[in-house]
């Protein structure tokens, strides 16, 4: 009998639709929105999405909205939002290193099958001025982090 290893992927992203929860510190705007469908967001913890304010962090755009109407204790834990994003899967890899939600991920060069946080890199043109670029093209982003050896999600 011929032995098949399992699947890594741990849940396919129908249409690029990614749930998830929310930055529950958000504040509300003029409107009674703690977020509003359009607005940009970027990962802030493990399975967690706040609207963007780093540049270049962006994973994409929310569909839904959470308004004061529906939450009017405010946000807690169980407040999820549907983000639209390039992404098409969530699969589980072993960790490198530590891995923390919101890294850009790629392969390891020592351990096959594993994966690693890939740093920008800060580049100096020869003049006064340096500038962090990330050139790289990462495998994906990581989703939910880990410890060296430890079990960690990354949106692909």
């Amino acid at each position: 009998m011929v032995e098949t290893a399992a699947s890594p992927v741990r849940g396919y992203l129908p249409e690029g639709i990614l749930s998830a929860k929310v930055d529950t510190t958000q504040t509300k705007d003029a409107d009674g929105y703690y977020y509003k469908a359009g607005d940009l967001v970027e990962i802030v913890a493990d399975e967690t999405v706040g609207k963007a304010t780093t540049s270049g962090k962006a994973i994409g755009v929310l569909v839904s909205s959470i308004h004061e109407s529906s939450a009017p204790e405010g946000l807690d834990s169980r407040h999820r939002v549907s983000v639209l994003t390039k992404f098409r899967a969530i699969v589980e890899f072993t960790a490198e290193g530590a891995i923390n939600a919101g890294d850009a991920v790629t392969t390891s060069t020592t351990n096959p099958g594993r994966v690693k946080a890939l740093p920008p890199e800060t580049i100096d043109e020869g003049g006064t001025a340096t500038h962090t670029i990330d050139y790289r093209d990462p495998i994906g982003i990581c989703w939910k982090g880990g410890a060296d050896g430890s079990k960690v999600l990354v949106l692909i």
